[in-house]
Order: C-alpha cells, then sequence, then structure tokens
C-alpha cells in the first residue's frame, strides 16, 4: 500500500506538471491463481539462441556425413540418413511453434494443404506463411464450441521456405493430404516430439537446459509456445492480434501473462514520465544559463 501511494503521488505530480495527460488508476496487484500451462518456463532470448544453434549443428553434422558406393551407386548411410530425417523434423517443428505461437497438439495434426503462402502488398514483408487451423484440429472454443483460425507467422516467409525446401523433400508423405510431421512408423499417425524434445534438452552442448532463466520453471515443449507470446507482447504487438493469433480471448491472455503485461506497462510509463522529466529539467537549466 505504501509503495502505492508514492507510485499514485508521482503520477500526480507528472499530471500537474504536465508531462502525462492523465493518471493511470493503479490498485493492487491481483491475486495470481496458477492454471494450467502457466506453470510451464518461458525461454529467454539467449536460451532460445542456443536451442536453434544446438539444432542447426545436428542438422548440418548429420547432412556432411560421408556416403558409400555400393555396386557403383552411391548410398546413404541408413543410420546417417535416419539421424538427419530425425533432426530436420525436430529442427523445423522448433522454428514452426516458436514463430506462429500454434498449440503442441495442433502442429501434430497439421496437413499440408494447410501451410500457405499470404502475399500482402505495400507491406515491407509481403509475405508471410499462413497456416489454415480448421475446426476439426483446434483447440481454440468460442461459447464452448471449437473454431477453427488463421495463423500468421511473424518471421516472414521463413517458416514457409524451410517447411517446402528442406523438410518438404525429407517428409514421408509431401502430398497434400499428408501429414505435416508423420510418424516414422506409420505416415497417418502424427509424431510425439514430447520425448525427443526433452532428451535435446538434456543433451544440448554446454550443459543441459531444463529450466529458464528468469522464474526457474521447467521447459517443455509448450514453452515454445509461451516463448512466441512473450516475445510479441514485449515487442508491442496488440493483444488483439496476439489471441486472435495463438487462439485465446483477450480476457485469457492478460490472465495468463497478467505478470508481464503489468511490469511491461509500468515500465513504459515510468520511462515516459521519467523521460519526460529529464527534458524539462534540461530545458529549465538551458534557460536559466
Amino acid at each position: 500500500n505504501g509503495e502505492i501511494s508514492i507510485i499514485r503521488s508521482f503520477f500526480s505530480f507528472c499530471e500537474e506538471r504536465g508531462y502525462i495527460g492523465i493518471v493511470p488508476i493503479i490498485n493492487n496487484p491481483m491475486e495470481y491463481k496458477s492454471r494450467s500451462g502457466s506453470n510451464r518456463g518461458c525461454p529467454s532470448i539467449e536460451q532460445y539462441r542456443r536451442l536453434v544453434t544446438e539444432m542447426r549443428v545436428r542438422c548440418n553434422r548429420t547432412k556432411h556425413e560421408k556416403s558409400f558406393v555400393r555396386g557403383g551407386v552411391v548410398v546413404q548411410p541408413t543410420l546417417s540418413m535416419m539421424n538427419r530425417v530425425a533432426n530436420e523434423r525436430l529442427r523445423t517443428w522448433i522454428l514452426l511453434l516458436a514463430a506462429t505461437g500454434i498449440r503442441v497438439q495442433e502442429a501434430r495434426q497439421l496437413r499440408w494443404s494447410m501451410i500457405k503462402k499470404y502475399e500482402r502488398k505495400g507491406c515491407s514483408v509481403p509475405y508471410f506463411t499462413l497456416i489454415d487451423v480448421p475446426q476439426s484440429i483446434a483447440k481454440a472454443k468460442y461459447k464452448g464450441r471449437r473454431t477453427g483460425r488463421e495463423v500468421f507467422s511473424f518471421d516472414g516467409n521463413v517458416t514457409y521456405d524451410r517447411l517446402m525446401n528442406r523438410w518438404r523433400p525429407l517428409c514421408s508423405t509431401p502430398h497434400e493430404d499428408g501429414l505435416l510431421f508423420p510418424s516414422p512408423r506409420n505416415p497417418e499417425v502424427a509424431f510425439d516430439f514430447v520425448t525427443p524434445f526433452k532428451r535435446l534438452l538434456k543433451t544440448m552442448r554446454g550443459g543441459a537446459m531444463l529450466y529458464d532463466e528468469e522464474e526457474g520453471l521447467p521447459l517443455s515443449s509448450y514453452s515454445l509456445r509461451h516463448f512466441y507470446i512473450t516475445m510479441r507482447i514485449k515487442n508491442g504487438v496488440p493483444l488483439v492480434a496476439i489471441a486472435k493469433n495463438a487462439g485465446h480471448t483477450v480476457t485469457t491472455l492478460e490472465r495468463t501473462y497478467n505478470r508481464i503485461l503489468a511490469r511491461d506497462m509500468v515500465e513504459h510509463l515510468a520511462n515516459t514520465a521519467v523521460n519526460r522529466l529529464e527534458r524539462e529539467i534540461r530545458t529549465e537549466h538551458t534557460d536559466e544559463i
């Protein structure tokens, strides 16, 4: 309560001096109740960079392994080819979730016909990866019913190019109705990434990466979705756009990521007020001189 009174006095002073137009409403923080998924960690930028670098090294290592000649035919080692497919599949899946924020369960059921390239004229990045998530696999609900949605990638057409040029030639079901990530044993069954992703976190070069750096929460495959939403919030993307892409309501998004939103709002308001205060003091001091 004492901190709230000081903050209110600070903003009232800023309003009187004309640094801000209106005093924000500041109340006691909401009691945060853990929800399913909120106890999962969110990797930092450095941790995500480690993850991407690790997968790049593994893919390049299996890609450049030497083949051998049998009967005048160049043959790739069976184990090397299997490892290459497994590494490319996991790498593509990680980049897809981090760039689109799609749910893990939804990503497992994606098919090639749902991946498109969206063109928008007059934009600095004219192409975007568009994922058409149908009602049959969507986990998002509106008024108690499942509803489909369109998911855009925030990395331009990088995701689309990677899917089409790198992963599709290695995929066992490259046709339009085939699964995006099929199981190697049965192409009609979706691949489960939970165990391979956990194994990756435990066997990374430079030490295991099992917890996030900020709160010490355990990392999982769902953490890639948290990373996507957290980065979009910190980059100032409107909550409506984030909620629509992630398949959330704005209310659910605010409740789940309340701590991030509150911290960013206070920092933004304080920095804006302080910067104006510094400029005003600097101007007054210059006038006096």
